[in-house]
């Protein structure tokens, strides 16, 4: 079995901490874009970017889209309970 290698290298900024509704519900959260390359060991180089929605409220990402030139990958928070206080 041949194991596939890569390198990602991208650049990351905050451009806004905005409100934003996804399924689980409406967060304040950053919006991070990281824009780079990728590069595997077949050969493959190409632009990728990542758009990232992480609320501070939460402590994890509410949405995220992936763009790398032959498709684009969207995950986003579906459920969403707060923690029970002991």
């Amino acid at each position: 079995m041949k194991v596939l290698r890569g390198k990602t290298s991208q650049d990351a900024e905050i451009v806004s901490f905005e409100e934003l509704n996804v399924v689980a519900g409406t967060f304040k959260a950053y919006k991070i874009v990281y824009k780079g390359i990728v590069t595997n060991s077949r050969g493959f180089k190409g632009e990728m970017t990542d758009i990232w929605w992480y609320s501070p409220a939460l402590k994890t990402y509410i949405k995220h889209i992936n763009e790398d030139g032959y498709g684009v990958y969207v995950n986003e928070l579906t459920s969403y309970s707060k923690p029970e206080l002991q």
